[in-house]
């Protein structure tokens, strides 16, 4: 047999100006199959079939997307047009007649519906598919198969891409620089404990008592009471934010920050599983669409939860609460100020709803000689003003390395250091701004001392629950250091890392250094780094920065300042 011959679609109808059908290849599998379009004006288009129809996986046992739908309003077209596979072959019923012109779809924007497991999405997303046309709608569910995943949306022609009025799925927020048109975000948050209890039972219920974790199966209270997942470590945070790719237990406020800079700028609607109808309701109207009854789907059995269980005893909660530190603030601020009055505040006549400028930054410190800190504008490292006093004292492009950011999504070279052409008294004000005027965070700030011992120069730039660092200068030479955690040492160091910016002040480069902590800290341990004799650097001791309860800043954990002395 040929190797055309093990191709076999067949075109259902047209229903709903689309081209309904299925597309299976027998010689290729786990590759999405493109069908072509060749219409009686000349047209010529592929569209691959990306819908998973049960029916059809049944039939050839195998659990793929097989399923197409295109759109006739995609198509330059008179009265007919043909659908061939990849050989050029006719799809049974592939000669198709056009009886009446179809109607032609509109829409400003795409609308991705960001999933965040355990918050009703499940239910949102079956009435959210009701309500479309389904070639107008894009499921990404890596590892699944009713969605697809990174390299199959990647695949995608263009003109399938733009006829997407709807992406729904778990993903981070950014995907929709693949969908080549405008997009407008919206989600739903939980409970920041609820939804891990959910998730919890959702794994035991369904028998799935240990998860893998770097190869190694590891107890599901384990995996909750460490934070061993994305799931298990402030899901919502991490989605909204776009940071994926943060380690587990390397959470902060910056990256709390970005999603509240991302609700701010993209989102159209966030609403609350705890109101689901009402807020639903709200969802379908922003969608333009018609109201729908939503039914609950995929929920957790209850009568199969026992909080008596000898695992559910096992997960300290109170450590799990303190973990999700980071969801249960943007909870908080969700549920406290409705997601309207958020927008009211936020938007402007004239202001774009997509693609807005996304400006981060922050003064990691400030001292009466010199400021450090880092800044990106749209992506790439910013241009600033400094300021005293309100009076423009320089202008920078930031350029200096700092690797520790591109975890966070930031250019490597997005830090800065500016020398002030004089020293400052401690009550100046010091603030470092965008080109439209915009502040960084920590701006504006006040100069902060930094006094020197004899022949001994030292500061701690940044200490958070996974590593400190900064740098140290000992009678000209690099210093030997000692690290303690609750007046434990716990390591003696060499600074040995580059610090550029030393240099000016006729200090050694490689005065830097950098220590990982044996095991993550918690927020209450007190950390100090000493020279040998027990004189304690500029900022030791310290404590892990992080989030507290009284307001919302940015720790310092997400980027280590590049200090320098006096």
């Amino acid at each position: 047999m040929r190797s055309q011959d093990h191709v076999t679609g067949v075109v259902d109808a047209i229903f709903d100006d689309e081209i309904v059908g299925w597309i299976v290849n027998h010689d290729r599998s786990k590759v999405l199959e493109s069908v072509f379009v060749e219409t009686d004006l000349g047209q010529q288009l592929e569209f691959k079939a990306i819908i998973f129809r049960q029916d059809i996986a049944k039939k050839f046992n195998r659990n793929e997307k097989f399923g197409f739908a295109i759109p006739l309003s995609a198509l330059q077209i008179e009265k007919r047009a043909r659908l061939t596979d990849r050989y050029g072959n006719l799809l049974i019923g592939g000669d198709i007649a056009i009886v009446a012109q179809p109607r032609r779809r509109t829409h400003e924007h795409c609308a991705a519906f960001l999933h965040i497991q355990k918050t009703a999405g499940t239910a949102l997303t079956t009435a959210l598919r009701a309500s479309l046309p389904r070639s107008s709608v894009c499921l990404f569910y890596p590892d699944t198969a009713i969605g697809l995943d990174w390299k199959e949306l990647n695949t995608l022609p263009e003109h399938q891409c733009k006829a997407f009025q709807l992406l729904i799925g778990h993903y981070f927020f950014g995907l929709d620089q693949f969908l080549q048109q405008p997009t407008q975000y919206y989600s739903f948050l939980r409970e920041p404990l609820a939804r891990v209890k959910s998730h919890y039972w959702h794994y035991r219920t369904n028998n799935i008592d240990t998860l893998n974790v770097n190869g190694e199966q590891v107890p599901l209270h384990v995996v909750v009471n460490e934070g061993l997942g994305d799931e298990f470590d402030n899901l919502q945070t991490r989605m909204i934010s776009g940071a994926g790719s943060v380690r587990h237990g390397s959470m902060s406020d910056l990256i709390l920050e970005m999603a509240l800079q991302n609700i701010d700028s993209s989102f159209d609607f966030i609403g609350l599983t705890e109101k689901l109808d009402s807020h639903a309701m709200q969802l379908l109207k922003r969608l333009g669409l018609e109201p729908a009854a939503i039914a609950r789907e995929n929920v957790t059995n209850r009568r199969l939860m026992d909080e008596n269980d000898e695992f559910y005893r096992l997960i300290d909660w109170q450590i799990v609460a303190e973990r999700h530190r980071y969801d249960m603030e943007l909870y908080r601020l969700l549920s406290e100020r409705p997601f309207e009055e958020r927008a009211r505040e936020r938007r402007t006549p004239g202001q774009s709803l997509t693609r807005r400028v996304m400006q981060q930054g922050f003064i990691d410190q400030c001292s009466q000689y010199h400021v450090v800190g880092w800044a990106m504008e749209q992506g790439v490292p910013a241009m600033l003003d400094i300021f005293v006093n309100d009076r423009k004292v320089g202008q920078l492009k930031c350029d200096l390395r700092r690797p520790e950011l591109t975890q966070y999504n930031i250019p490597e070279g997005a830090g800065f250091f500016f020398r002030f052409p004089s020293p400052l008294a401690a009550a100046d004000a010091v603030s470092v701004r965008f080109q439209d005027a915009a502040h960084l965070k920590n701006s504006p700030t006040h100069p902060e001392a930094i006094a020197a011992s004899l022949g001994r120069h030292g500061f701690v730039d940044v200490c958070m629950q996974t590593h400190i660092f900064g740098w140290a200068v000992e009678y000209d030479e690099p210093a030997t250091l000692e690290i303690f955690v609750n007046d434990r040492k716990v390591a003696q160091i060499e600074c040995d890392l580059p610090r550029p910016e030393l240099t000016q002040f006729n200090l050694p480069e490689r005065s830097g250094f950098f220590f990982p902590f044996p095991a993550p800290l918690a927020a209450t341990d007190e950390v100090s780094v000493r020279f040998r004799d027990g004189k304690q650097l500029e900022k030791s001791p310290t404590r892990p920065q992080g989030h507290t309860d009284e307001t919302r800043h940015w720790s310092l954990d997400a980027a280590a300042p590049e200090g320098a002395p006096l």
